[in-house]
């Protein structure tokens, strides 16, 4: 029986889903045809661009940038207000007293929704890091192909990604030669995290939910709050604090690794 209600579940959350993938696609793909076009490189390496191309460059890049940050958020907090909204209406309103007469157990109503929303928040992550790692990779690639910073890709005959492989190889060595931090086994628990951490937050915010029926009045309003009390935006902000961190970590070391001035880093 938990197969069939994580079918239906799944049939009434894969449109919105597929929607917001579709949607941070198009802008991914948008993003990337930004940074490839003639003149983006130029102006990262050079002061030498005309005023018009400087103008093109320098928009593109503040809309495509306004929009990437719209489908991000519309991406990962409006997934989780969707499927916040879809478990409270289908638990506690008229279409939730239909499914509590269902031959099921409360327990199975839950964790089907917990497992499928979870799944669908999942591929949402996944998508935002693709979309990511996509961005970053286009600029790389435009970048490394002009001026001085080009030779480091005649190094790997034009091979961008043996050039990562490479470099994150470099930079793991030296942090655990120099930091005592193995990279892999930081990457394979940071992984762990990435996988386990949707279906914790759907834990959280349907049990909030749930906590909030305890009210006798506003009960939805009290869920809210109840999710607010664990101070998810504190955690995002941690979260983001603990990633600029490493960025900073991973940019001095690619710089020991490459040099300051002959790449540009």
């Amino acid at each position: 029986m938990l197969g069939k209600l994580m079918k239906y579940e799944w049939k009434n959350i894969w449109k919105a889903g597929t929607l917001m993938l579709l949607g941070m696609f198009i802008v991914t793909v948008i993003g990337c045809v930004v940074l490839q076009m003639p003149g983006v490189a130029e102006f990262f390496d050079s002061n030498d661009v005309n005023g018009a191309q400087a103008w093109l460059v320098i928009s593109s890049f503040a809309a495509i940038l306004i929009l990437y940050v719209i489908m991000l958020l519309a991406s990962t907090w409006g997934m989780l207000i969707f499927l916040g909204i879809r478990f409270y209406r289908s638990m506690y309103t008229d279409e939730g007293y239909l499914s509590h007469t269902l031959p099921v157990t409360a327990n199975q109503l839950f964790l089907s929704k917990v497992l499928v929303s979870g799944v669908w928040y999942l591929f949402i992550s996944i998508g935002i890091g693709i979309s990511v790692v996509a961005l970053v990779v286009s600029l790389m690639t435009g970048l490394l192909n002009i001026g001085e910073l080009s030779g480091v890709l005649i190094q790997y005959n034009g091979n961008i990604w043996e050039f990562l492989a490479d470099a994150f190889y470099e930079l793991g060595r030296t942090y655990e030669e120099e930091m005592g931090i193995n990279l892999l086994h930081y990457g394979i628990t940071l992984l762990l995290t990435y996988v386990a951490g949707p279906f914790i937050t759907m834990v959280t915010l349907f049990g909030a939910l749930t906590i909030g029926q305890l009210s006798s009045k506003h009960k939805g309003l009290m869920g809210i709050l109840a999710y607010a009390a664990d101070d998810p935006v504190f955690h995002h902000r941690k979260y983001c604090t603990e990633c600029l961190h490493v960025w900073h970590k991973c940019h001095e070391q690619l710089r020991r690794i490459f040099g300051n001035d002959q790449y540009g880093l």
